[in-house]
């Protein structure tokens, strides 16, 4: 029986390969592209497949470099389906990369446990979407919405304390 044989890589170029992944991916939205996987990335970045894989499976909290993704584009579509309250649910995702509306709902299940629409009816119930508050600090702000951290920077912050 063959015994696969462990890649011995330095720490320093799968953290170095982990955060020209995640530079790539957050500069100007790339995580939306369609047809984004290993073999493509890896060419993009100039990295070898195994490398990039054995990064985020050290890094990333996903494990997958399909899963990265896919929480990259999810975060991003809950702030679009908050940011644009009258685009359909389907325009969101393809502004997040993903064309299948079904591909689309259940991915947005896993990570937020409820329905693009249900996400948006939690921040802004439909009986006080157009209430607003007026103080005199602040001018009019709209007290019904919670905010959520920002995705840009998230990840990579994380790597810095590494």
């Amino acid at each position: 029986m063959e015994e696969k044989k462990e890649l011995k890589v330095s720490p320093a170029l799968l953290q170095y390969t982990y955060r020209k992944l995640l530079e790539f991916l957050q500069k100007n939205h790339n995580f939306t592209r369609e047809g984004l996987n290993r073999v493509s990335l890896s060419e993009i970045l100039d990295s070898n497949e195994k490398y990039l894989c054995m990064a985020v499976r050290k890094y990333s909290k996903e494990k997958t470099l399909k899963k990265l993704i896919e929480g990259m584009r999810m975060k991003y579509a809950a702030s679009l389906l908050l940011e644009y309250m009258n685009y359909p649910v389907d325009e969101i995702a393809r502004m997040c990369g993903i064309e299948s509306r079904c591909t689309f709902y259940r991915a947005f299940q896993r990570q937020y446990h409820c329905t693009p629409a249900e996400y948006r009816q939690q921040y802004y119930p439909l009986d006080e979407m157009n209430e607003t508050e007026e103080t005199e600090e602040t001018g009019p702000t709209d007290k019904n919405l919670k905010t959520e951290p920002t995705l840009i920077g998230m990840e990579l912050s994380n790597l810095k304390q590494l």
